[in-house]
């Protein structure tokens, strides 16, 4: 349950920062409005996760994986550039993050399968 709700709160990020692209300078209400949604619904859901995983392995994992979601939308929807240092960087950031998560002593997993859990 841990890493599906970690996910949730990781595609409300990108969701936000793709409507703050799409309200171009807030100049366009219904995107601005849609941004604001993502990222309060975003916090209580970190305010939630926080009471069940390190802070440390949220706030990187949180990050990490919304930079590099967010960067696939750059490059699939708005048509930004895939460099080799910029697919050197996120692979980088992927595996820091993989890292993180199995690399040591942790208290709680956040594994796809705890998926299945419907604990909260």
């Amino acid at each position: 349950m841990n890493f599906c709700f970690l996910l949730g709160i990781v595609l409300l990020d990108a969701a936000g920062s793709t409507f703050l692209k799409l309200s171009q300078g807030f100049s366009h209400l219904l995107p601005v409005l849609a941004m604001l949604l993502c990222y309060s619904a975003e916090q209580i859901g970190l305010v939630l996760i926080l009471n069940r995983l390190d802070l440390s392995l949220v706030y990187a994992v949180r990050s990490s994986a919304g930079m590099v979601l967010v960067a696939v939308i750059g490059i699939a929807a708005f048509h930004e550039p895939l460099t080799a240092g910029k697919a050197i960087s996120l692979s980088l950031i992927v595996l820091g993050v993989i890292g993180l998560n199995y690399g040591g002593a942790k208290t709680t997993s956040i594994s796809p399968s705890n998926c299945t859990d419907r604990t909260v």
